[in-house]
């Protein structure tokens, strides 16, 4: 997403266009539109990379703990009363540790402390379990990307755009502060092939492309959200190109300068700076660490035996 002359990363890219219709630069239809959270919704609907929520993490904590704290009391409880029941002369009291058909037919009794005491406890227990498990989904959630938690502040007091609707709610003004980064979850995990510097490279022809369709007037920008949006199709496609090009010139570029360096040193010194540009270069992709150290391995034993070569003529 773009927001004025920012990027937001991967899913779309967008620019505002402060209430103007972007076909003829005049102040847009008059009309209800969406304010407040309304408005907010309307852009992270679509842009899930910009859906950012607090997990509330340690309220998460406190909560499981109470209730943990609660089903530890009720095991102490049930475990004395087993005992006693145990130990008691009454028939069938003494056999409820024993025979669960039994336990079942006390219900209504003035023996069924145990099973009303298990059935609490089973109730305690499915609640404590079902919010065990959506702690750990919760917990597991990725992380929002800093520029993303950047943009979505700089659209929510951006005027016509969020208009700092958030200013004077009190406590909700603080949802998106800075102190609660590390709470932060994003509903929309980034592509597995988002590669740490490229996205960097793709500003070029976004700039360009929003430059000439922004003189051209051929995009409108989102009456609801103020933004102008772009698919990154093709940003990913540049992005490919680059490091195609990258793994593919770089053996040869390095291959054509060893040989023109004289000297043994200095091509062992050339060589290692291609090999850390290799090495560097793999880093920003999706390949595992292991498969960088065999790749870099293989790409210094090439210059290795280049160098050996053309030293030994």
């Amino acid at each position: 997403i773009r927001i004025e002359h920012t990027k937001i990363y991967p899913k779309f890219d967008c620019y505002s266009m402060n209430s103007l219709d972007a076909h003829t630069g005049r102040a847009a239809s008059p009309g209800p539109k969406p304010i407040g959270y309304n408005k907010l919704a309307s852009l992270m609907g679509p842009n899930s990379e910009v859906a950012i929520f607090r997990r509330f993490g340690s309220l998460n904590m406190f909560s499981l703990l109470s209730m943990q704290a609660e089903l530890t009391e009720l095991e102490r409880k049930f475990t004395d009363i087993c005992l006693d029941d145990s130990a008691s002369d009454i028939e069938p009291v003494n056999h409820f540790c024993r025979n669960f058909a039994k336990l079942r037919a006390s219900e209504g009794t003035e023996h069924d402390l145990q099973l009303q005491m298990l059935e609490s406890i089973k109730t305690k227990l499915a609640e404590y379990n079902a919010a065990l498990v959506l702690a750990s989904e919760v917990a597991n959630l990725e992380k929002p990307g800093k520029a993303d938690v950047s943009r979505l502040r700089e659209w929510l007091k951006t005027d016509g755009l969020g208009d700092n609707f958030l200013a004077g709610t009190g406590t909700e003004s603080f949802t998106w502060d800075t102190k609660n980064e590390g709470d932060f979850v994003v509903l929309s995990a980034p592509p597995s092939d988002n590669e740490p510097l490229l996205p960097a490279l793709s500003s070029l022809p976004l700039d360009l492309l929003h430059c000439c369709l922004r003189r051209k007037r051929s995009r409108a920008a989102d009456v609801e959200t103020g933004v102008l949006m772009y698919n990154d199709i093709y940003l990913r496609r540049f992005n490919k190109l680059i490091v195609t090009l990258v793994a593919s010139l770089l053996p040869i570029v390095a291959i054509i300068v060893l040989y023109a360096v004289k000297g043994t040193w200095r091509r062992i010194c050339v060589a290692i700076a291609f090999t850390a540009l290799f090495g560097i270069a793999m880093a920003c992709t999706t390949a595992r660490q292991s498969e960088i150290f065999a790749a870099t391995a293989a790409f210094a034993a090439v210059e290795v035996v280049f160098i050996g070569s053309v030293s030994g003529n």
